[in-house]
């Protein structure tokens, strides 16, 4: 005869039973079930996913649990539906703080992949960055929705592909890119902070007045590489809208007469515009307001219906002819 404990109802054998041996081995399996695994993301492979253990990664502090024959993924507690109909605020006590490892994971309809939606997988990138995080969003997932990246912060000062930045990235194995809706980022902080690459944007950001398919609010560096604009809508409608920030953009396609403008910026905000970058716009390339710079280099072939810059208040330099629009300003006109 034997007792169960309260909790996980383990056998505790009473004096004097003959197969106490067997109650213990009884429970030496079940605690290889219940006891949580602490090891290396890289090591999740070498555990039996048996049926509700959980393993926690140490270097990435990433959850899964298994369910008898694989082991899925967890996402943070209290994130979903963060944003709702309209972006919210998530709060340090809803976001891991930093990671402790680079941390790369996928967004599409396998089983495989840890998330089914972009929006998902953002919730868990920690606010500071010490090692890289990367997204990896299938094209077969999509449509994907309108996206809100909410404020990350990089240790890296370096300006590459691979430092420790957030860089949510279409699947490079396939010709096709993903579609999304759009993509809104609030205050990136840090050199090529956040990285957009391999996408086609489909509509401006419903969470902010003025338009913009790719949306930067503030913060001081988003890179945005290979991503077209191909499709068109009937309203006022612009590529990339920046508050403030520093945008820095090359393999642009913005299609013929998709857009009204593809570079629209206000409130000091800088912008890089690198070749390639082609297509053509229903009025001018970039508009400026509020002492925004925008620089053009040369060998960019985009173009629009009403010119290349109208600036409002600032300044576009197209290296192409070596033309400075806004130069009026420069004597007090």
């Amino acid at each position: 005869m034997s007792e169960d404990t309260q909790n996980h109802q383990y056998n505790t054998p009473k004096q004097g039973t003959l197969d106490w041996d067997i109650l213990l081995n009884e429970n030496f399996n079940r605690l290889d079930q219940d006891v949580e695994i602490r090891d290396t993301r890289s090591s999740l492979s070498d555990y039996e996913p048996k049926a509700d253990a959980k393993f926690l990664s140490t270097d990435t502090g990433e959850v899964f649990i298994g369910d008898g024959s694989k082991w899925s993924r967890l996402p943070l507690p209290s994130n979903e539906n963060q944003f709702g109909s309209e972006p919210g605020n998530i709060s340090p006590a809803t976001r891991p703080f930093t990671t402790n490892g680079e941390v790369r994971v996928t967004v599409g309809p396998n089983d495989s992949d840890d998330y089914r939606t972009i929006q998902e997988a953002v919730y868990d990138v920690p606010l500071f960055l010490r090692h890289a995080y990367r997204i990896y969003v299938r094209p077969e997932g999509g449509p994907y929705g309108d996206v809100v990246v909410p404020c990350v912060i990089t240790g890296d000062q370096s300006d590459n592909q691979n430092s420790s930045n957030l860089g949510i990235v279409g699947d490079k194995s396939v010709s096709e890119k993903p579609q999304v809706g759009s993509f809104m980022v609030i205050n990136p902080t840090g050199r090529s902070a956040v990285w957009l690459s391999r996408f086609e944007v489909l509509n401006s950001t419903p969470y902010e007045d003025n338009p913009g398919r790719i949306f930067c609010f503030g913060g001081d560096y988003l890179y945005c590489s290979y991503i077209d604009f191909r499709q068109s809508t009937d309203d006022i409608d612009i590529g990339f809208t920046v508050y403030g920030g520093h945008l820095r953009t090359d393999h642009i396609d913005v299609g013929d007469r998709n857009l009204d403008y593809a570079y629209w910026g206000k409130t000091h905000a800088t912008v890089d515009i690198e070749p390639p970058c082609t297509g053509k716009v229903r009025e001018e390339v970039c508009q400026t307001y509020d002492a925004t710079s925008m620089f053009i280099a040369d060998g960019t072939t985009i173009s629009g219906v009403d010119g290349v810059a109208n600036t409002r208040d600032g300044f576009v330099l197209d290296s192409n002819d070596g033309t400075l629009y806004g130069v009026e300003r420069l004597g007090g006109q």
